[in-house]
């Protein structure tokens, strides 16, 4: 290593450069810092409210879920965290859907109706593993009923959408295909088309998420046309994977360290057991109808601990007006 030794005049002159760039470049850090240490108050139109870490508001439609955590395993190798158990609520209750249909046989249609129904996603649930769902359209209008008529328009009716433990809903589309213009499908994720309407693909079915998570979904075709019971492969975007479909359903890691899921019949008894690569287990043990649901993890000394929950059902009703129908 070759040392060099300034004058003291170019040393000096040196020394100066670097405390004025130094200055320059920590003025703005010393007045970042200064301007976050103030609370912001007042209503800020892009921001995220949220009180504690157990909710998430969205800005957007106001929509609130809470997630309370109950049970959760340590980390895994590598420092990966462990699974966990949460109960979740969504306040979204209720989901809307516009349909048709002929309120006389001498009027040919009526005036579009907007039909409210439970939603899927609303109220509380156990949240740990995800859920492939096949949205069809037919379960929302009332005006698509009896046989599909091929090549008129009637056979785009399914959608593909995967829940994830975190409550929220990410849609997918099949890669090669196109819809209606409404995001609805004439292609299933087996491979077959709806209602037989065309000849379909043998080759797995590759899906990408719309809404900007990179998300790929792979699922494999065959022969029985049950779709449900198909392997199926989520990759995400931090390297880790999901599989499920003809087996329990594992949730791998990017180091391939994974967690996977047992739902169990104990003469009756219905559970579901989260089981890592280490052995380690919760158990989720779903009471009947009246009786209180259990949730069970082992800490220091292989001690049990329990959370019971116990539900309840609140109905809140409304009596609406249901029109009249208009003629054209």
């Amino acid at each position: 290593m070759r040392i060099r030794e300034w004058s003291g005049c170019r040393a000096r002159s040196r020394s100066w450069t670097w405390q004025i760039l130094l200055f320059v470049f920590l003025t703005p850090l010393a007045l970042q810092a200064q301007q976050d240490s103030k609370p912001q108050r007042g209503f800020l139109p892009a921001g995220s409210y949220a009180l504690t870490d157990l909710e998430t508001i969205n800005t957007g439609n106001g929509n609130l879920m809470l997630a309370i955590p109950l049970a959760s395993l340590p980390a895994g190798r590598g420092g990966t965290p462990g699974p966990r158990i949460d109960l979740l609520y969504n306040s979204k209750l209720w989901d809307s859907y516009v349909w048709t249909y002929s309120c006389d046989p001498d009027i040919p249609y009526c005036d579009a109706h907007t039909e409210i129904v439970s939603s899927e996603d609303g109220g509380w649930r156990y949240a740990f593993n995800y859920e492939l769902r096949l949205d069809s359209r037919r379960d929302h209008y009332y005006d698509l009923d009896g046989a599909i008529t091929c090549y008129s328009g009637e056979d785009f009716i399914v959608k593909m959408e995967i829940v994830f433990p975190d409550g929220s809903v990410h849609e997918f589309r099949p890669r090669g295909f196109v819809d209606d213009g409404s995001g609805y499908f004439n292609i299933k994720p087996d491979g077959y088309r709806v209602g037989g309407c065309a000849s379909g693909v043998t080759t797995p079915m590759t899906y990408y998420s719309v809404d900007g998570t990179y998300l790929k979904l792979v699922i494999d075709h065959d022969a029985d046309g049950i779709w449900s019971n198909n392997p199926w492969t989520l990759y995400l975007p931090d390297g880790g994977k999901v599989t499920g479909g003809n087996a329990p359903q594992r949730i791998y890691d990017r180091n391939n360290n994974w967690v996977e899921f047992h739902n169990l019949d104990v003469n009756g008894d219905l559970k579901t057991e989260i089981v890592d690569q280490l052995g380690r287990s919760l158990i989720v043990d779903y009471g009947e109808s009246s009786q209180p649901d259990y949730v069970y993890a082992w800490g220091t000394n292989n001690e049990q601990m329990r959370w019971r929950i116990d539900w309840t059902t609140i109905s809140v009703n409304k009596t609406y007006d249901a029109g009249e129908c208009y003629y054209h």
